[in-house]
């Protein structure tokens, strides 16, 4: 999403051939509350990406007012289903006479909202550190589990190598020259007590951040 678009996306089976977005302002067919009928514009969604199990469609609309309101229509070999916020419709349901309709709606394209990317993150070098594996600074504090550093082959989740210095893996870090450029980030994962010894569970991740930068 920027100031004027918004990237809308749906995922469905293989057996879906086509999707159009019914799209369009929500107070096209009057401020609501009366006896209004919202019909909105349809728009064939063109753009997909087949995964595994799914395709993804997606689309992007500009609101000329910055504000949508839309549901989903679904064509399958020998079948057409409308998806609402509140879930399927089939045809026949569709065209029950005075049927509400629970639209997906984004009532306004509110600029807080909006990712802005810092300029500088284009020019920063992004390391991520995940200290048990990065440097053993004191084997003599090491647990029973600990196993011998290796440079080759894969690790495994129960594997533990002993890694827990973080002031002494940050002055190796420096002293090997790893970082490049003017400004650097080291992203260090899991300084605390895990489960797991691969830090990338979220209840893992305590995160800490910190700039060097090259005199």
């Amino acid at each position: 999403m920027n100031e004027d678009e918004l990237i809308i996306n749906i995922k469905t089976g293989y057996d879906v051939k086509y999707v159009n977005i019914i799209q369009g302002d929500p107070f096209a067919a009057g401020i609501l509350g009366g006896g209004e009928t919202w019909n909105g514009q349809a728009v064939n969604i063109p753009f997909k990406k087949r995964l595994k199990n799914q395709i993804w469609w997606t689309t992007t609309i500009k609101p000329e007012f910055k504000r949508l309101k839309y549901y989903f229509e679904l064509q399958t070999e020998d079948e057409r289903w409308f998806y609402f916020e509140d879930g399927f419709v089939s045809e026949e349901q569709m065209n029950l006479s005075g049927r509400s309709r629970q639209c997906f709606v984004f009532p306004w394209m509110n600029p807080a909202d909006i990712p802005v990317t810092p300029a500088w993150v284009n020019d920063t070098i992004w390391y991520q550190i995940y200290p048990e594996r990065f440097y053993n600074g004191d084997p003599g504090n090491d647990p029973e589990n600990v196993l011998p550093w290796r440079n080759s082959g894969s690790v495994k989740n129960e594997e533990f190598f002993g890694g827990d210095e973080t002031m002494k893996m940050n002055g190796r870090f420096v002293r090997r020259k790893a970082v490049r450029g003017p400004d650097s980030i080291i992203h260090l994962r899991s300084l605390m007590r895990c489960q797991s010894s691969i830090p990338v569970i979220p209840r893992c991740a305590n995160i800490c951040w910190g700039f060097v930068k090259r005199g």
